[in-house]
């Protein structure tokens, strides 16, 4: 097993697998990482004649942690026989005990179905269910969700709002409004961001970091940070003026993220759940509101996290 921290040997290593998304990558990890540098990235990868794994962790050497980034990652998997996966989790377990880790917290990424515990005592654990929306054409996206979506995108549309792509020197303008929602509802410190930390993601992904900001009379009054890969685009953060939401302008920038990445060739929009478990929390039942019931597609996935201590 190689144990890679190198920003080249990693991105050439998680390249390799067709299957993966943004938050696999080096440039997502030290976003964190230069946000909380106790913790440093691994990336743990193994390849024999069974096939190959690659496995990525923040490691904590003074807390002996293993952890997965915040969001959906999991192990990326190119396997022949369920041998690779046995002896992979049997090297990492020597690498655990070596270090003397203490706990190993997984996350696990809804569209890559890789829901694998790497150790047999350890219990998958529903966390929430995820919505992923379906790119389609412009046709099909008119049908889009429940008739009160696309009731709002057309006032949002006909009020004058317009969603713009921006660059990195506009994040000053979604952070005003973000900041504002994350001190209304009295947001734990975990969701608010420095500016420095978007700069990296900016540099890091290229044209893969999308800032969309929602405009009325030359205002910002909303906005989303999200990150592309070939297998979705990951919904990060999106923020609304609240001034405004009874124009629709969420559903817009929900709506206007579907015909970019459909533009682009990506077959999902993954915008996540809600604050907790109960499918009848607020912000799930808002995101379930755009699942285009004309689509055969699953559009309702389950998130699943695994941890282990010992």
């Amino acid at each position: 097993m190689r144990l890679i921290t190198d920003k080249a040997a990693w991105t050439s290593v998680v390249e390799a697998f067709p299957k993966r998304d943004a938050a696999h990558e080096w440039g997502y990890f030290e976003a964190y990482h230069q946000r909380e540098p106790a913790l440093e990235q691994v990336l743990f990868y193994q390849e024999s004649p069974h096939g190959k794994i690659a496995y990525p962790f923040f490691f904590n050497q003074e807390a002996k942690t293993l952890s997965s980034v915040y969001g959906y990652t999991g192990p990326l998997l190119a396997i022949k026989e369920e041998a690779a996966w046995q002896n992979f989790a049997d090297e990492l377990a020597g690498f655990c005990q070596e270090e003397g880790i203490q706990k190993v917290e997984e996350r696990f990424h809804p569209l890559l179905h890789n829901e694998k515990p790497l150790f047999g005592q350890t219990q998958l654990e529903e966390k929430r269910k995820v919505v992923a929306l379906k790119t389609a054409e412009q046709a099909t996206l008119a049908k889009l969700g429940t008739s009160g979506v696309r009731r709002f995108i057309r006032k949002a549309q006909i009020s004058g709002i317009t969603v713009e792509s921006c660059s990195i020197e506009a994040i000053d303008d979604f952070l005003t409004i973000y900041n504002a929602t994350m001190r209304r509802k009295q947001a734990n410190e975990l969701y608010y961001f420095e500016r420095s930390f978007f700069e990296t993601l900016a540099a890091e992904f290229g044209e893969r970091f999308w800032l969309e900001l929602a405009y009325l009379d030359g205002q910002v009054i909303g906005g989303s940070v999200n990150l592309s890969s070939q297998t979705c685009v990951y919904g990060f953060l999106t923020a609304t003026n609240p001034v405004y939401q009874s124009l629709g302008v969420s559903q817009l920038l929900y709506y206007s993220l579907l015909e970019k990445a459909y533009a682009q060739q990506i077959p999902y929009a993954l915008i996540g759940g809600g604050f907790h478990t109960d499918e009848q929390d607020s912000l799930f039942l808002f995101k379930k509101s755009f699942v285009n019931r004309h689509l055969e597609d699953q559009e309702i996935f389950p998130y699943y996290t695994a941890t282990t201590t010992w």
